[in-house]
């Protein structure tokens, strides 16, 4: 065959590599036919140890997202291409970016499979390279983070509870910007909505590793989170801390409990956010509903892979109001009458002048119309 018969023409196997990528993208998840042939070709190329691989690796990279995009299962023999992947990590070459996106597929395709033959090797990558990166590549891991804790919401917590005390750490030393701020938020958040108990567990592990009580650990993180929730400009994930804080207010802690009054503030600040008025009621505009096929010929497995988490997200599937009300009525059920309502007592002052939401307004016995505030939201379940 050409590729074998090209083994000393490196240009040649790039316009070959290239030749293959656009093979695969044709044949969508038909190129699976092609794998005996295909597979070998994308492990030599980017197999760090041939020396051909400074001038096949990105070509080689790319024909091998491809070929994970387009595949609708995980096979044995792609399975076990992925033993490539580490020593790419390490290297650390301009192809970073490429082998998260690599990763990040396999996540979605292989699932349990795949978790169970490499995530060792996952979270070893992630936290070695950390340190060596800029905000870009930053994000971009945590991205691959955020996509393993969505996909195994109890075990990928636990795989990456080393790393995400260092990220707690950097939280509380307010040094980075804005877009990595918002990711490390992003990632706890992930977990409060859906393994609170680990959330809480790790906070005490943190609290042995640092000499300190886990209150003023939380209580440091609800402040700063709240303190910097402007640098959390995307609306999805703005909503997503929203949800999060909300979650938190059925914890029957102390901690949070103080913290109750900032982070009201900061969830009707995004329910303003994240609501327009349709049919003189408020909809919250990113929850989406279930669509099987959108008709799109372009779209590869790996999208209908990636539209299938996202309409499961809590972001897209939760409506914020709606969880709002129902998490403020549990609060009153879990701490009596009496306590929730000194605790909404001193919420009212603080975010009774950011509530007004349009099409949400009440009349008062004489007539006159008020601003919504969390109380009323508890006493209009009808309009949840």
């Amino acid at each position: 065959m050409l590729w074998e018969e090209s083994s000393d023409h490196n240009m040649l196997r790039c316009a070959i590599l290239t030749t293959l990528i656009c093979l695969v993208q044709g044949l969508g998840t038909l190129s699976a036919n092609l794998y005996p042939f295909l597979i070998p070709v994308v492990k030599f190329s980017t197999d760090v140890s041939q020396p051909p691989h400074v001038y096949l690796l990105e070509d080689g990279l790319d024909l091998w997202f491809e070929t994970v995009q387009n595949a609708s299962t995980m096979t044995p023999d792609l399975l076990q291409l992925f033993d490539n992947m580490p020593p790419l990590l390490e290297l650390g070459s301009e192809n970073l970016k490429t082998c998260f996106h690599i990763v990040g597929a396999y996540v979605l395709l292989g699932r349990q499979q795949f978790m169970e033959a490499y995530a060792p090797a996952l979270v070893a990558g992630c936290s070695n390279i950390l340190s060596d990166l800029r905000a870009e590549g930053i994000v971009t891991v945590m991205k691959l983070i955020e996509i393993v804790f969505r996909v195994f919401p109890a075990e990928g917590p636990q795989l990456f509870q080393n790393l995400l005390i260092g990220v707690l750490e950097l939280i509380l030393g307010g040094q980075e910007g804005p877009v990595v701020m918002a990711m490390y938020f992003s990632l706890y958040a992930r977990i409060i909505l859906k393994n609170q108990d680990f959330f809480f567990s790790l906070l005490e592990r943190t609290s042995q590793m640092w000499n300190q009580s886990a209150s003023d650990i939380l209580d440091r993180l609800l402040n700063i989170w709240v303190e910097n929730f402007d640098m959390i400009a995307q609306a999805e994930r703005r909503k997503l801390s929203a949800l999060a804080l909300t979650s938190l207010l059925t914890s029957n802690n102390s901690t949070v409990q103080h913290r109750i009054p900032d982070m009201m503030y900061a969830i009707v600040e995004v329910l303003h956010d994240v609501c327009r008025e349709e049919n003189d009621s408020l909809i919250d505009y990113l929850v989406i509903g279930t669509v099987e096929d959108i008709g799109d010929e372009y779209e590869t497995e790996h999208d209908k892979r990636k539209r299938k988490i996202s309409q499961e997200d809590p972001v897209h599937s939760v409506s914020l109001k709606e969880y709002i009300g129902s998490q403020i009525q549990s609060c009153e059920q879990l701490n009596g009458t009496e306590k929730f309502q000194e605790l909404m007592g001193q919420i009212d002052g603080e975010v009774n002048n950011s509530t007004e939401l349009p099409g949400e307004m009440t009349q008062n016995s004489e007539g006159n119309t008020d601003k919504i505030s969390p109380r009323t939201i508890v006493r209009r379940p009808d309009n949840m």
